[in-house]
């Protein structure tokens, strides 16, 4: 009580001692970690690629994308006015990547450089097969990957016409090895899958099929395949300027 008179040998409860808490820069990198990513331009795009590599195309949604990100449908579409102009901006961060053959190399180093930069490319991002068109139009990117190849047929001394025909075969067959890379099976056909045709064959075509069906058609077998198209691409244009 305000007033009381304290006896000998006692003494006041002294105020409890107020927690100032932590240090004012303390308190300030407690609450920055706490706080989200700020969203960017740059962000959206690194997310995205990151789901089409892990989903596919297919099931591609910007809803999805919003959920990853942790934010509304509507946030996105103040980034992008459409999936496929957020589309085309990820087909722009791969294939911008792609690398030109040196300058100087003869037309056969170039070709063979430009095929194998386009395997190490599709091998990195495989979603970008499918992006090279969208809704029938081809990704405006994707002209930077084929202006190289142009480059070396225009110096192999092409017509425009031959150099129109030869990129757009050049483009298909290398195109398709690659889809066909990843439609390999992982292991070896197994004997059981010939199972009914094998009791109709001959011993020697059996064991033709047999030996054959026991291989292992891994990545290694893939690259063997591309680089078969790489060289059958090559002899066909020896033999079209020899023609």
């Amino acid at each position: 009580m305000p007033g009381a008179l304290v006896s000998p040998g006692m003494t006041r409860n002294a105020p409890a001692a107020v927690d100032p808490g932590p240090e004012p820069e303390k308190r300030r990198r407690t609450a920055q970690r706490g706080r989200p990513k700020i969203l960017d331009h740059d962000r959206i795009i690194a997310a995205a690629l990151d789901m089409l590599t892990d989903q596919g195309l297919a099931s591609f949604t910007l809803h999805k994308l919003a959920l990853r990100l942790n934010v509304s449908v509507m946030t996105l579409y103040t980034y992008f006015p459409s999936r496929d102009a957020l589309l085309n901006e990820v087909a722009s961060t791969i294939f911008s990547s792609f690398e030109a053959p040196a300058p100087g190399l003869v037309w056969r180093e170039a070709m063979t450089a430009w095929l194998h930069e386009l395997r190490r490319l599709l091998d990195r991002y495989p979603v970008g097969l499918y992006l090279i068109k969208l809704e029938g139009e081809v990704s405006p990117s994707w002209i930077g990957v084929l202006t190289p190849l142009v480059r070396v047929l225009a110096n192999m001394g092409l017509s425009d016409h031959e150099i129109f025909v030869t990129s757009n075969w050049i483009t298909r067959v290398s195109l398709s090895l690659l889809m066909a890379r990843g439609a390999l099976p992982e292991e070896g056909t197994s004997v059981r899958d010939f199972a009914a045709p094998l009791a109709d064959m001959s011993d020697e075509d059996r064991a033709l099929i047999v030996a054959v069906s026991m291989s292992d058609p891994g990545m290694d077998a893939a690259d063997e395949i591309y680089d078969l198209g790489v060289r059958n691409i090559i002899l066909g244009l020896e033999d079209m300027l020899r023609g």
